[in-house]
């Protein structure tokens, strides 16, 4: 390997074709968006910085009976300049794993001997994938780099004993390979300290799209609607009950809430819509739409509880897209944001309805202050987080791969 260029990634996941997705999400309640679009932010940073990524991919689908197929077959993928291939499997609990297991070993090795990458990575904490690339790391004598958007193992309501049971062993065996890369890409300190301790890591909070980053002029004095919006989980473990009760507590004519998605809150959302109508239950939009919708917005929220033990692995996406569209953003203070965000947000004090209330009233009170604040987060986050920006920085991290390889080959000798 060239140990001063990095011109060819393998990016073995969940990267898919739009198209496929978009009938994965048609048959299922679990909706991987934000997984989707990280996904092939990472694939358009790479290419940005001039490396040529091959996809190796399994069907980011739920368990059957969630998902209604069991067998998943294998299909190619052609899709934005890049391709690659889906790993078949069987889509039953522990059957899941070992099949895609069973795929890596047998479609994978030929595909990645194909490809000759530089390096190996990894985006998703899944087990048969991580021992995948370890064994690619060994055979093949290539680098590997594991990419962390969420901690492994998370349990769902809908789980069953067993299920639970196997995420615990899950967590275990996600510590002792991702021990083995050479390298870890981790959306939050914490992501990397508790699962990856000993390996060279890159902190990275995501990727913004500066084709988003429209100039908004400043607010008139009178408008006609002030208008708060959500995009996201609708359910109150992403604080959506807390924001529509503190916006409830907000007296005014012309106030309006637009709250986008969906989620296990949906029919309270309604009732609440019908009780004060005041607030818009919009569903689920096409990402393009909802950029224009939230563009529009006179603030955007974001009330994820702080208290959450698990959000210190989270840093919300949605605050990049939200500070790249030039708007005023309220946020609960979450320890995955970074201190370099804090002077562009407006931070509420605790999870209580009153302070979310308050943070609210405060950024309506002073809109010339929000506006010259939501314009500076603008800056800052497309001259900091662009994806070409981010690629660059990812292609300097696969380098020092070479030079710890080095070091310690010089020390063994």
């Amino acid at each position: 390997m060239n140990p001063r260029a990095h011109n060819s990634v393998v990016l073995l996941g969940f990267t898919v074709d739009d198209t496929l997705l978009d009938e994965i999400s048609q048959r299922s309640a679990v909706l991987p968006t934000q997984t989707h679009r990280f996904a092939w932010n990472l694939v358009g940073a790479l290419r940005s910085a001039g490396v040529t990524v091959s996809l190796l991919s399994a069907l980011p689908v739920p368990n059957f009976p969630e998902y209604p197929d069991i067998v998943i077959r294998s299909h190619s993928i052609e899709e934005r300049g890049v391709s690659g291939i889906t790993l078949g499997f069987v889509n039953v609990l522990v059957l899941k794993h070992l099949t895609r297991l069973h795929s890596c070993l047998t479609r994978g090795i030929k595909f990645v001997r194909g490809q000759s990458p530089d390096v190996v990575v990894v985006h998703g904490v899944h087990t048969p994938f991580l021992l995948f690339a370890r064994i690619l790391g060994h055979a093949l004598k290539v680098s590997t780099c594991l990419v962390m958007t969420d901690p492994p193992g998370l349990v769902r309501e809908v789980d069953s004993r067993l299920a639970r049971g196997l995420k615990g062993i899950d967590r275990r065996l996600t510590r002792y390979l991702a021990s083995g890369f050479d390298g870890v890409i981790a959306l939050t300190p914490a992501l990397a300290d508790d699962f990856a301790p000993a390996v060279a890591r890159l902190i990275l909070e995501g990727f913004v799209d500066p084709q988003l980053a429209e100039p908004i002029g400043a607010p008139e004095e009178e408008q006609d609607e002030y208008v708060i919006a959500y995009a996201g989980g609708i359910s109150a473990e992403y604080g959506v009950k807390n924001l529509v009760r503190a916006f409830q507590s907000i007296p005014g004519g012309r106030l309006r809430l637009d709250l986008y998605g969906t989620g296990t809150l949906d029919p309270w959302v309604l009732e609440q819509s019908a009780i004060d109508d005041r607030i818009r239950y919009r569903g689920v939009l096409g990402h393009k739409e909802l950029m224009v919708r939230l563009r529009s917005a006179a603030l955007l929220v974001n009330p994820r509880p702080a208290a959450q033990g698990f959000v210190k692995y989270s840093f919300p996406s949605k605050l990049l897209e939200y500070l790249t569209l030039g708007v005023p953003v309220v946020t609960t203070r979450l320890s995955g944001i970074p201190v370099a965000y804090l002077p562009h947000l407006v931070l509420v004090d605790d999870d209580s309805v009153e302070s979310l209330a308050r943070a609210i009233l405060e950024v309506q009170s002073d809109r010339r202050a929000a506006w010259e604040r939501a314009t500076r987060g603008q800056r800052f986050v497309v001259e900091q987080k662009s994806v070409l920006m981010q690629g660059n920085r990812i292609v300097e991290f696969f380098l020092s791969f070479d030079l710890s390889r080095e070091t310690s080959t010089k020390v063994s000798a």
